[in-house]
């Protein structure tokens, strides 16, 4: 038997069958309290089950009295009340098979809504910054140089692209910087290496790396938003030092905006639908060859 038909057995029934039979008896038994039929029952019970489980979610904003209004809300958009709805389970709760019939109606319209709510929870998902430290950045250190290393686990093929803006100022004395980015896998192979050239402007430039992540074995994207050859260096004099170990000079001090590195939907869907003609095309060319 699923999880979900457990459910008749679990609280959250018993819980639905209390609270309509204790409103029942305060309020008081209506002459002829109405029969809801089995596909609104459903539908209604599936509602019910979902507003149980956000107010469990939010137990700090929900309290307990809040589920009788809720499922009095529920049924009212159905025409009925929780008599009617005291009286329609008291009449499954007399006859197990239909009361197991009704609850496989109830599973199969929440797997419905659960693959309904997919697409658009991965949307939500892949539409995130992967890049989790904060949008702007700023490097000002002498000697103890940072490259400013990223490592984000891939799971969806598709394009990322890795974008930020960045100036330089007028002291910074770092060497060839760039953005470098590529797929590591599990034993720190590297793929796909790509660098970008930083200008060092003292006003913001825009740069971006796109990514093409395909293989699953190398699904770590991997980089540094401040990679360099060196930071160039020269010797203080002993007058002009501040402190005993400070011989040398060398700054790297710079400034990033906007880091963020993302997913790109639709140069993702091209690359899909390339691929796919890609494939057409070859199995065209194998059945013209006879293969």
């Amino acid at each position: 038997m699923s999880n979900f038909l457990n459910f008749t057995r679990n609280y959250r029934f018993y819980r639905m069958l209390f609270i309509s039979t204790v409103i029942f008896l305060l309020v008081g038994c209506r002459s002829e309290p109405k029969t809801i039929p089995r596909d609104k029952m459903a539908k209604i019970i599936s509602e019910m089950y979902l507003a149980d489980a956000v107010t469990e979610s939010n137990m700090r904003i929900y309290v307990p009295h809040d589920s009788v209004k809720i499922y009095a809300h529920i049924l009212a958009q159905y025409g009925y009340d929780l008599k009617d709805f005291n009286h329609t389970m008291l009449k499954y709760a007399d006859d197990h098979s239909q009361l197991q019939d009704l609850y496989k109606i109830v599973e199969d319209q929440l797997k419905a809504r659960q693959e309904e709510f997919k697409p658009q929870a991965r949307i939500e998902q892949l539409s995130a910054n992967f890049w989790l430290r904060g949008d702007s950045l700023k490097i000002n250190v002498n000697r103890r140089f940072d490259k400013k290393k990223f490592d984000v686990e891939l799971k969806e093929s598709g394009v990322y692209n890795i974008s930020t803006e960045v100036k330089f100022a007028r002291d910074d004395s770092t060497k060839n910087p760039r953005i470098t980015a590529w797929f590591s896998d599990k034993y720190d192979s590297i793929v796909g290496k790509q660098e970008l050239i930083l200008a060092k402007d003292s006003v913001y430039g825009f740069y971006k790396i796109s990514m093409i992540f395909t293989d699953k074995n190398f699904n770590k994207l991997k980089g540094c938003w401040m990679d360099y050859d060196t930071v160039l260096v020269k010797k203080i004099p002993k007058k002009k030092r501040k402190e005993k170990n400070d011989s040398i000079e060398g700054r790297q001090h710079v400034y990033f905006r906007n880091m963020s590195i993302k997913y790109d939907f639709a140069a993702s869907d091209s690359l899909a639908q390339s691929e796919n003609t890609k494939q057409t095309d070859s199995l065209k060319s194998k059945k013209s060859a006879g293969l």
